[in-house]
């Protein structure tokens, strides 16, 4: 997604390990903006999904703040981190309010939903 190119990445360098990591965060995140205006799209037949510039990044910018926090305030690995940005970013754009686990020891596709 071309409109991630305005997303500030600087600040998150300091949360990942190596370059393979600044891609791999890099990649996830675009996946994620983009499906979530896929799920937008199957959820809302007939009206139109618009994926404007101010729209992806303000979705670009919901992930990067949860990765922080799960990176930086609670100490998950690059990968435990991004497998969980989908969740967040669903429940924040369906108007929640997202938690990360506080203990996960493992993960499967359950503990990867958003919390209805």
């Amino acid at each position: 997604m071309e409109q991630l190119r305005n997303v500030d990445h600087e600040k998150f360098i300091p949360l990942v390990r190596s370059i393979a990591d600044v891609k791999l965060l890099q990649h996830k995140l675009s996946e994620t903006v983009k499906e979530s205006f896929t799920l937008d799209a199957i959820r809302n037949p007939g009206r139109p999904v618009v994926g404007t510039q101010a729209e992806v990044k303000r979705r670009a910018e919901i992930c990067l703040k949860w990765f922080r926090v799960m990176r930086a305030d609670m100490g998950y690995s690059t990968e435990r981190a991004l497998d969980f940005l989908a969740a967040a970013l669903r429940t924040e754009l369906d108007g929640g309010k997202w938690e990360p686990p506080v203990q996960v020891t493992a993960w499967g596709p359950d503990a990867l939903k958003p919390k209805e």
